[in-house]
């Protein structure tokens, strides 16, 4: 008889009554008798059986989300996915195909990554580049402080593939500008912007000097970014 090359079987002879077994190798299913016995009249009592590979059930993608990267459906072999880019996988990222030609797992998912809600910071700007609430991966988002503050920090941030931001929120620090020069004299010391708690000392040119209780009271740099009050003026010696 012509068999199957896949098919093992087991003979107790060819005589009369005598019996031949037959199975299949894993990765393959039993089409047909699993023992056939030899009659009076020479014949079989079947034919024998074929093996027959095993196959899961198609699969078909049909969420642009999902990319399949590797497909097999027989036995032993695996079908694997990917998620686009901006996307994160629920369920496993391969599955299998088992011996009763079922896969091993369902096909997985891809759902849109977002970032949390960016913290504005306090007395700053935020400038979103999509819509409001909504921050996919490769959003950008800017950050400006108002008036009398300097930016701490970086000035944007973007959305990464793992749901956070590329870096920490910034900040907003009070700060004085530069107030110019008195009339007659010069500041101590010379930035192009002062923190709160600076002190500005007032010194006079030849001939000029502060009226004293002016002197004793140096212009402060305050918390909200302004001068606790205006620049003296240094006056002619003479008319003090």
């Amino acid at each position: 008889m012509d068999l199957n090359p896949h098919l093992n079987y087991r003979a107790s002879g060819h005589r009369l009554g005598q019996t031949t077994y037959f199975n299949c190798p894993p990765g393959f299913f039993l089409k047909g008798s699993a023992n056939i016995t030899c009659l009076p009249s020479g014949d079989w009592s079947n034919s024998p059986p074929d093996c027959i590979m095993v196959k899961c059930p198609p699969i078909s993608v049909d969420d642009s989300r999902l990319i399949m990267v590797e497909y097999n459906d027989t036995y032993g072999k695996r079908a694997a996915f990917k998620c686009a880019w901006g996307f994160q996988m629920s369920g496993v990222n391969s599955i299998e195909c088992l011996a009763d030609s079922t896969w091993s797992h369902r096909i997985p998912t891809c759902t849109e990554i977002l970032c949390p809600p960016p913290v504005v910071p306090l007395n700053g700007l935020l400038i979103e580049d999509s819509a409001p609430g909504r921050h996919v991966v490769g959003s950008v988002v800017q950050f400006s402080c108002g008036e009398k503050h300097q930016l701490i920090g970086k000035p944007s941030m973007v959305c990464t593939e793992n749901g956070t931001w590329s870096h920490s929120t910034p900040y907003c620090k009070a700060r004085c500008e530069y107030p110019g020069e008195p009339p007659n004299g010069r500041i101590i010391p010379l930035k192009f912007w002062y923190v709160p708690g600076d002190k500005l000392k007032i010194t006079c040119l030849s001939g000029y000097v502060l009226p004293l209780p002016l002197e004793a009271s140096p212009p402060v740099c305050l918390g909200d970014g302004t001068w606790s009050h205006t620049l003296p003026e240094c006056i002619q010696y003479t008319n003090v």
